[in-house]
This record gives C-alpha cells, structure tokens and sequence, in this order.
C-alpha cells in the first residue's frame, strides 16, 4: 500500500509541475501552442494513471495481493527516489482527498484544453486580420501608383498638345515667309525686265553703268530687307 501512494503522490507532482508550466507558457508574449498541447496531453494521460492508482487504493487487499499490486504499479528507478521523500515529507492523502483532487485536476485540464482552443482560434482570426490588412494596404498602393501614372499621361497629353500648337505656329510663319518671298522674287523679276529695257533703250555708255550701279544699290538693299524682315 505504501508504495501505490508513493506512486500516487509522485504522480500528483508530476502534474503540478505540468501545470505550472502551462501556466508560464500562457504568460510569454508569443504562446508556444504545440508545447502546451503536447503537456495537456502528458497530463491527460497522467491523470488516468492516477485514477487508476486511486482506484488500487480503494480495493481492500491482504498480504498476497499486494505483491501483485507492487508488480503492476511499480515506479522506476526515479519514481523510486523521488516516492522515499515524498512518503517522509508528505502526509497521504485520504479518499475523499485523492478523488476531490482529481476532479479538481480534471477540471483544470478542461480549463486549459479550452483555453488553448480559444487562443489558437484567436491567432488564426489575428492572420486573418493581418493578411487582410496587408491586403489592404498592397491595393491602396496599387491604387497610389495608378493615381500616379495616370497623372504622368495627362502631363504628357498635355506637353504634347502645347507642342502640337508650337509646330503650327511655325509652319504658319513658314507659309508667310514664303508667301513674302514669292512676292519679292516677283518684285525682282520686273525689275530686272525694266532695267533691261532700260538699257536697251539708252545709247549712254555713262548713263548705262550709272543704271547698273543702281540697279545692283537696290537690289542689295531688298535683298538686305527681305532677310530682316521676312
């Protein structure tokens, strides 16, 4: 009997321990989900040795039957060692104890096993957010550099618009300058008829070259004007 409730109180440590470290795990700022899951399971499983434990204790036993109750339940080597001090430092705990234990165990696990549940439900939903948000934000920039091509065409529709108006005004101020140089090379024609006849009809060598020299005066001078002013 001895050892079955060194074996019980072993047990009960081993899921205390368990416990408190979920209960740090909860505390970090990023909760190991996998680690946790894996020591409710570890307790779950404890927890049913210990029922069974709890229920050896129960059963009325003599002499004989408690060796084959020490070769069914026998700790190891460990539980050996840690059961001598428990067993020195600890009083055993009585029926109504051990079973209010357990519920109580039980209901912790229950507690734990759902709030892990909840947790990882709440980290999903946190991607979710996260992902939807990045969403989010990658359209709102798509959006930005779309407001901002389009920008870029209207400038460009509009320096290409400004260009077209320029190139038109210089393809008027061509057709002037070639309208005025039609009517100038026209101007040069009949003069040049005139002072031929001119010439032929003056007999006076000096009167000739006078008319030349004239000539060649005024034509420079309008050549000079044409270039100026057209």
């Amino acid at each position: 009997m001895s050892s079955t409730i060194d074996t019980f109180i072993y047990l009960q440590r081993d899921i205390e321990q368990s416990f408190q470290r979920i209960h740090k795990l909860f505390c970090l700022s990023s909760i190991p989900h996998n680690e946790i899951e894996q020591i409710l399971n570890h307790i779950s499983c404890t927890l049913d040795d210990l029922q069974k434990v709890n229920q050896l204790l129960h059963i009325p036993t003599d002499k004989s039957d408690n060796s084959d109750e020490k070769a069914q339940f026998l700790p190891t080597k460990q539980q050996q060692q840690l059961s001598v001090s428990y067993s020195k430092e600890l009083t055993a705990p009585s029926a109504d104890e051990r079973q209010e234990y357990l519920i109580q165990m039980k209901s912790q696990l229950d507690y734990y096993q759902n709030k892990i549940q909840s947790s990882k439900t709440d980290s999903q939903m946190d991607i979710i957010r996260l992902d939807q948000e990045n969403e989010d934000q990658l359209i709102r920039q798509q959006d930005e550099q779309l407001e901002d091509f389009h920008l870029s065409i209207v400038s460009l529709k509009n320096l290409t618009q400004n260009m077209n108006f320029e190139i038109n005004d210089h393809i008027r101020v061509l057709d002037n300058l070639e309208t005025g140089m039609t009517h100038s090379q026209s101007r040069v024609e009949n003069l040049t008829h005139r002072t031929k006849d001119l010439l032929l009809s003056s007999t006076d060598g000096f009167v000739t070259h006078t008319c030349l020299f004239s000539i060649a005066i005024i034509l420079f001078f309008l050549i000079v004007i044409l270039v100026l002013f057209f």
